[in-house]
């Protein structure tokens, strides 16, 4: 039996399950499967941090399925879609609440901007449900592929994670107040990697380096905004490898941080940097952006929403020269769609690095063009190429070994 077909049991139960409560499923936990197991990925969806979920994959004796955990500061209905480009249209949707100590739970499919049809097969499972004075609390599980034309696949490309909820219970069980402005979506990755089991990190043994902004207050004016700020990277007597970096998100502004970039600016002299070092920074890519940070344009580290920490095989490390001093430039790209004042942000980088150098030294490939007005798709265009060409002297030396 193939992970798409389903035995004559399986085929009953399921419709005993559609025909018994017209879809609506309210059911105790039949997996009885809270794991002791911590979380593999968690985030914040909104930028008022009151929408959180976890996720897992969950390795079954069939198929593969993923567990979500959603806790939400409300106590009507809470929602969570899988969707194609962040709208509501063809999104895969669970919505579920708690009333007088009776969980709801609803498998979904959204065909347009109205209220998503409950889906014909429940696919989604209710592994458990509660709420307390403050926030509601959701668990539920699903096979990666259940060959529903009504629900999404979960593989391992960017996922559109889309939410909303209500502070009122549903009118009825087949009816769902509208959201308002309790909604909104965030890309991320379901199925990246944990952290690695086979690298062994002890912490303990290494020198770390903060990169972080500086206690910088977003603009409450602008729903967007790059910020820039030099660094210097430590002295050191003798060449390094870095073997681990975190990215530190404030806590409490998950919402707030979409991606790190650590440039290292080559060729910089202490005379030109060290004066930026200790100063509040600039936002990048503007005509005043001081020259010293415009040469700062090699991509040495990057974060972006759904990523983890960067952990580097045994026997390769990112190389950390010894002096003269190295100077970077941190950028962060800030989003504050809802022009939220007071928001203040230290999130950067922690770079772990030893002296015990690694037989390979890795580094960074940037492929592509430069964004910029010269690089424009003509209207009507199917399909379009840019063009990019390297010397190959540039590139030989740095390969290792070629495909023939």
């Amino acid at each position: 039996m193939t992970a798409c077909q389903l035995s004559d049991a399986d085929q009953n139960a399921t419709l005993e399950i559609i025909q018994s409560d017209q879809q609506l499923i309210s059911i105790p936990n039949k997996f009885n499967f809270i794991s002791t197991e911590t979380w593999h990925h968690c985030t914040t969806l909104d930028s008022n941090n009151k929408f959180h979920v976890c996720w897992r994959v969950v390795e079954s004796k069939d198929d593969p399925e993923i567990e979500f955990k959603v806790e939400v500061k409300a106590h009507g209905y809470v929602a969570l879609g899988l969707s194609p480009n962040g709208g509501m249209t063809s999104s895969d949707i669970v919505t579920g609440w708690i009333k007088d100590g009776k969980v709801y739970f609803q498998d979904r499919y959204a065909e347009g901007y109205f209220l998503p049809k409950i889906d014909e097969i429940q696919n989604w499972d209710l592994v458990s449900g509660s709420e307390n004075d403050t926030h509601s609390v959701l668990l539920f599980r699903r096979k990666l592929d259940t060959c529903d034309k009504e629900d999404r696949k979960i593989d391992d490309s960017t996922t559109r994670l889309i939410y909303a909820y209500s502070d009122i219970d549903p009118p009825s069980e087949y009816a769902l107040d509208y959201h308002f402005t309790n909604r909104g979506s965030k890309s991320v990755y379901l199925l990246q990697r944990k952290l690695s089991k086979h690298v062994k990190i002890d912490k303990s043994s290494l020198a770390h380096w903060d990169v972080l902004s500086p206690n910088f207050t977003l603009d409450s004016t602008s729903q967007t905004m790059y910020w820039c700020k030099i660094h210097k990277a430590p002295e050191l007597s003798e060449k390094h490898h870095i073997v681990l970096v975190e990215p530190l998100i404030q806590k409490g502004n998950e919402a707030f941080v979409h991606h790190l970039l650590l440039y290292e600016c080559v060729g910089a002299n202490r005379k030109e940097y060290e004066p930026h070092t200790d100063q509040y920074g600039h936002q990048c890519h503007r005509a005043n952006m001081p020259d010293a940070m415009k040469k700062c344009e090699g991509v040495s580290l990057a974060w972006g929403i759904g990523g983890e920490d960067l952990i580097l095989p045994e026997d390769v490390g990112l190389p950390l020269e010894a002096s003269p001093a190295k100077y970077y430039m941190l950028e962060i790209h800030y989003d504050n769609p809802n022009k939220i004042a007071g928001i203040v942000d230290n999130s950067g980088f922690r770079i772990y690095y030893s002296p015990k150098i690694r037989k390979y030294d890795a580094g960074t490939l940037m492929i592509g063009a430069t964004t910029s007005s010269r690089v424009l798709v003509p209207p009507k265009r199917k399909e379009y190429v840019v063009a990019g060409h390297s010397n190959p002297k540039c590139l030989d030396p740095f390969i290792i070994a070629k495909v023939e």
